[in-house]
């Protein structure tokens, strides 16, 4: 019996990359204080070990804590649009190389064998999209600047280093007392409400205008506990003191001051909009002369 037997044989081929061993990325800050500068730009340095190896690397920075490459900077639950990008003109996401979809959204370099330097610089742009009203808190998040290699077909995760981008937004709270419905004005902080000839009944109006991002607490103090007090001699005229349309009583605010109107969060819009109104009390049997009193505001954040 012959038996012919056929041997088959299959070449894979492909081209192979070397490899560095020691690969790193150097010079990276630990936090990116973006008080200092809105839109930073870090130059870090991609770096090998040794001089003999050869190797085709990508790098790449992940999201964050993001679910998305709409980065953010959080605090507690509020957050901040951030950006990273591979370009000073913000246009280019830079992205986990994984995830990539073009070349403008990875870094890419080819260091050769005993030929060039060992470092290679690389800039990072990022940018903070502040509105102008965020709550106080300290913003941050940290992204790992991720580093690949390609060996034969595969692209191997060698290295990764965190940096993480902070801002601080202290609370901060501004008052200004102006006419009905006119906007904030900051040099804007008293009213001088004259009367003339006072008559039962007569009533003036402005508005308090809050602006505060974390909330705020207006109280009001009487220097005369709700009453206009005779300039010369020992005689009162009540009036009625409104905030938002409701009577406040300012007896004994000279020594306890009264709450008038308080809110939460980031101010809307101009501010925060008390409307208050003082009316006139009963004039009969009173001396004439002149009367007055004076009321001071005083604004807390509400935290």
């Amino acid at each position: 019996m012959k038996i012919n037997i056929l041997l088959l044989s299959f070449l894979l081929s492909f081209q192979v990359y070397a490899y560095c061993p020691s690969l790193s990325i150097v010079d990276v800050p630990s936090i990116v204080n973006l008080n200092n500068d809105l839109s930073p730009k870090e130059t870090v340095r991609l770096y090998r070990g040794d001089s003999y190896s050869e190797c085709d690397v990508y790098i790449g920075i992940d999201k964050g804590s993001s679910s998305t490459y709409n980065r953010k900077v959080n605090s507690g639950a509020n957050s901040i649009p951030f950006s990273i990008a591979t370009n000073n003109s913000m246009n280019r996401v830079w992205m986990d190389f994984r995830d990539a979809s073009s070349s403008q959204n990875y870094f890419s370099h080819k260091f050769k064998a005993f030929r060039g330097s060992d470092y290679k610089k690389m800039n990072i742009y990022a940018e903070l999209d502040l509105v102008g009203n965020e709550p106080p808190g300290v913003y941050s998040d940290s992204f790992f600047i991720k580093a690949y290699q390609r060996y034969g077909p595969w692209y191997l995760h060698s290295y990764s280093i965190p940096i993480t981008y902070q801002y601080t937004i202290p609370s901060n709270v501004a008052i200004s007392i102006v006419g009905s419905n006119q906007s904030f004005d900051p040099y804007d902080t008293s009213e001088n409400l004259n009367f003339n000839t006072l008559i039962q009944g007569d009533a003036k109006n402005f508005d308090i205008v809050v602006q505060s991002n974390s909330g705020y607490i207006l109280k009001a103090e009487s220097q005369n506990n709700g009453k206009l007090k005779h300039t010369q001699v020992n005689s009162t005229i009540s009036y009625v003191f409104k905030a938002n349309g409701g009577a406040v009583n300012l007896t004994n605010s000279s020594s306890n001051p009264q709450t008038i109107s308080s809110g939460v969060g980031a101010y809307p819009n101009d501010g925060f909009r008390v409307p208050i109104q003082i009316e006139i009390g009963s004039i009969n049997n009173k001396i004439a002369g002149n009367y007055s009193d004076q009321i001071t505001i005083t604004v807390t954040t509400n935290l």
